[in-house]
């Protein structure tokens, strides 16, 4: 990795004690204390259309880490001495400091004590005319998710005309989704996953896009 120039505001936190972090390493690669772990400063602002549901928080940290340990790299994460999950974006190595500057991450979901589903995939089976659902196997049950609107169509080719309304759903982790899956909530309702998207993304939640099933 490259060396960097040290900066301005590296000097104005170099003396500071920092806090408590580790450092998880991506694809599982374990983890390791950092030496010191300096938070230089914190910013926050909805991540997606939530009604203030969903927030990111963005802070810089500087990082030095035991000796012998191998580089940071994006995607690795920082928990600090909360439990808060911290994930690297971008990282550069402050040569004069021996210690690594880190761009991170933290994506919350403040979640309603009703935001809970089941995911259910159907079993399909052709008994001759044509297939057809005749059981469900659970995916994941009572996930945290919020289920935001996102559109209402009106289905013309239905008898009568029915609204179809969209809603994008947001989970807290990766879920094995998949197109075709259904969300199902306390309330018996039932949601179908259309698309789902963000699944390798570190920057982002995963997300699905989800219709919900009229009866």
């Amino acid at each position: 990795m490259a060396s960097e120039p040290i900066g301005a505001d590296d000097l104005a936190v170099v003396a500071d004690q920092g806090e408590t972090a580790t450092l998880l390493r991506g694809r599982g690669g374990g983890s390791v204390a950092a030496s010191v772990a300096v938070r230089v400063g914190t910013t926050s602002a909805e991540a997606t259309p939530s009604g203030g549901a969903v927030v990111e928080s963005a802070a810089d940290w500087l990082v030095e880490m035991p000796a012998g340990e191998s580089a940071i790299e994006p995607g690795d994460v920082l928990r600090d001495a909360k439990g808060e999950r911290w994930t690297v974006l971008t990282v550069r190595f402050v040569a004069a400091l021996s210690r690594y500057r880190c761009t991170t991450s933290n994506l919350r979901v403040a979640f309603g004590l009703d935001d809970r589903v089941d995911v259910l995939r159907p079993q399909w089976q052709d008994s001759g005319s044509g297939p057809e659902i005749v059981g469900w196997d659970y995916v994941a049950t009572a996930q945290p998710v919020r289920l935001q609107p996102l559109a209402a169509t009106l289905d013309e080719t239905a008898s009568p005309p029915t609204a179809v309304e969209q809603f994008t759903a947001i989970f807290a982790e990766l879920l094995p989704i998949q197109p075709g899956d259904r969300l199902a909530t306390d309330d018996g309702a039932r949601y179908v996953v259309q698309r789902f998207e963000h699944a390798e993304r570190i920057d982002a939640l995963p997300t699905a896009t989800v219709t919900r099933e009229t009866a």
